[in-house]
């Protein structure tokens, strides 16, 4: 499919695109361009990408899982960066100040952006979801892309000028991925979907309906017996359906509209359907009981099984309809017995689908939700189509690896994004010494597309951002993660979500044009043309990872801390340390560097890489 592309451009590149600009660091190949300010160069946009992939194609099988062209071990080689393809290739390309729809992140732009992540080591692409989505009952300018409404259907939004269908786009970013050498993995979501979501017309009874009327009311319960917070528990049942509150939501869910008279005349409008039948597809809520979130107005959960979970039947006082609550959401630790298997058959087809087009893995979102069974079902179906496909849990428990393990998972994401940027607490050393004990690598990560970014952190900032994105580049047991924009030092979340305050959404200036803006739900350029060293510091540190990688992964690891300054010690064939100062006072190091900022002295938020054993004097 690439070299349709590659044909194409060849022959109407000219008429097909025009001059952008672009930022300066995109064009790390220095192709065709025409200087300008601001950290921006213009270039021809069908001219550059042709360009790019002529600069890295090559023949051979690429439209396949890299696996079958080389069945090597590489996941605990790999250095993950996480995208969302309609933001990190969204940008200002006519420069007039504003993002317009036709500006937004494509396939084939993201083409553009794989030098660039290739120069920083990146070996795996982490794609957030790219599948068609709805903007029904949005969040911000673009809606979610976790509101998924049709599995095997892509993003239309996602497609390019060329003649090719956004399927075929698509292919070709997996072609190109992988003649670089990058794996691309995709997230999929089997337990929530868009509350418009295309499966509803033909097969309502899937999914949780209330009264229309009812919507202005609806909401998790809050259940005052129960702390903030908390993970359902088969003995928090009693106090969960004994609640007035836990009833009165009960009331507010109703049978599928299905066997009413007039579905079939207005299935195909959802809002016809809220309005002639008072009834509509219930929003989703936390699985914690009593968080503080408010409803997902977006998404909904599918009803997995038929009946109610068995445990929680006793404390029912009545027949109630489908309904959602804590323990209906946790299909991993309250079954019913009725498995609604054609959904289930549905579920297990959406990464088959996906491993048409050549991916290479999967994070299965709110994994941890979904009965063992439905899990072992997904994992089994791609497994036999590919033995080398790797699946990463949604596990941020460590604790918990073992049984991701046994289900059949290969990495988790662990919860370094808390612990490693908390040094006064002592979580930074306790978590790196902790990693290599873990039954699952982990992704040693200090930020994700969901939490507070490591710039913006109250302990450090941009030094911290630094150091932890080094530092996890030498974690035996771990895959090195690096969040879109990480780089560069954004301070802006991608979401409100984990480990974030309220007002993060306000830490860019009140005069930046993305004040208040989350690239999750909105229009969102990273702010590539701001000056940043990581970029080049990332360049310099992979080649000596890439060198001591086996080193790493084999040897023996050790964590100190002694005066502010953490030490990983690798300590197989001969030493390798690497160095970071948490303190307040610059030591000189003795010994062969392989990297420094600054010679041999290792300043306040400074790194150093050396072999031997370090030896310093303040």
């Amino acid at each position: 499919m690439l070299q349709k592309l590659l044909n194409e451009l060849n022959s109407r590149k000219s008429d097909l695109f025009k001059d952008i600009f672009i930022p300066k660091v995109w064009n790390c190949l220095n192709l065709s361009h025409e200087e300008y300010e601001d950290g921006l160069v213009i270039v021809n946009e069908g001219a550059f990408l042709l360009q790019t992939i002529q600069s890295f194609y090559q023949d051979g099988d690429f439209d396949k899982a890299l696996s079958s062209i080389d069945d090597t071990p590489w996941l605990k080689e790999s250095i993950a960066y996480s995208m969302m393809i309609r933001t990190s290739t969204t940008f200002d390309y006519n420069n007039d100040g504003s993002i317009s729809d036709d500006e937004t992140g494509t396939f084939l732009k993201t083409i553009m952006l794989l030098p660039y992540l290739k120069q920083m080591g990146v070996t795996m692409l982490y794609l957030l979801p790219i599948s068609k989505y709805s903007k029904k009952d949005k969040k911000g300018e673009l809606g979610s892309v976790y509101g998924i409404s049709n599995f095997l259907k892509l993003d239309p939004a996602l497609k390019d000028k060329s003649s090719l269908t956004v399927e075929e786009e698509f292919a070709c970013l997996i072609e190109a991925a992988h003649m670089m050498g990058i794996r691309v993995v995709i997230d999929i979501i089997p337990r929530t979907n868009s509350v418009e979501s295309d499966l509803i017309k033909d097969h309502p009874d899937w999914f949780y309906w209330i009264k229309n009327d009812e919507i202005d009311n609806y909401k998790a319960p809050w259940i005052t017996e129960i702390g903030a917070s908390t993970q359902p528990h088969p003995k928090n049942l009693k106090y969960v359906y004994h609640s007035e509150n836990t009833k009165r939501h009960l009331d507010m869910f109703v049978e599928s509209p299905q066997n009413h008279p007039d579905w079939d005349k207005y299935k195909h409008d959802l809002d016809l359907v809220k309005k002639h039948l008072n009834v509509r597809v219930a929003p989703a809520f936390s699985d914690h009981i009593n968080d503080p979130q408010p409803p997902w107005t977006d998404v909904t959960f599918f009803r997995l099984y038929k009946d109610h979970p068995v445990d929680s039947v006793q404390y029912l006082e009545k027949d109630y309809p489908p309904y959602i609550l804590f323990d209906t959401i946790k299909g991993n630790l309250f079954q019913g017995n009725v498995k609604n298997e054609e959904l289930w058959e549905v579920l297990s087809e959406i990464i088959p689908f996906y491993q048409s087009f050549g991916v290479d893995g999967a994070r299965i979102d709110m994994g941890h939700a979904l009965p063992k069974e439905l899990t072992q079902m997904i994992l089994d179906k791609a497994k036999s189509n590919d033995p080398e496909f790797i699946f990463i849990a949604e596990e941020m428990n460590p604790d918990n690896a073992l049984h991701a393990k046994q289900l059949g998972y290969d990495l988790i994401i662990g919860n370094g994004f808390f612990m490693t940027p908390r040094y006064k607490e002592g979580y930074t050393k306790d978590y790196y010494t902790r990693i290599p004990t873990f039954d699952l690598p982990v992704f040693a990560c200090g930020e994700t597309h969901d939490t507070q970014r490591l710039a913006a952190r109250e302990q450090g900032g941009k030094n911290l951002s630094r150091m932890l994105t080094v530092l996890n580049m030498f974690v035996p047991n771990a895959v090195p993660f690096i969040n879109s924009g990480q780089e560069l030092y954004e301070t802006q979340p991608m979401n409100l979500g984990v480990d974030c305050k309220p007002d993060e959404d306000e830490n860019l200036p009140k005069s930046d044009p993305f004040y208040k803006k989350l690239a999750l739900f909105d229009k969102y350029q990273f702010h590539y043309t701001n000056s940043t060293d990581l970029i080049d510091i990332l360049k310099e540190v992979n080649s000596i990872r890439h060198k001591y990688i086996k080193h790493i992964n084999r040897g023996e690891f050790k964590v100190t801390d002694e005066s502010g300054i953490m030490s990983f010690e690798f300590t197989l064939d001969d030493t390798l340390t690497v160095l970071a100062n948490f303190g307040t006072e610059t030591v000189e190091i003795e010994g062969e560097l392989l990297f420094s900022t600054n010679k041999n002295k290792l300043a306040p938020s400074d790194i150093i890489i050396m072999k031997g054993r370090k030896e310093w004097r303040k």
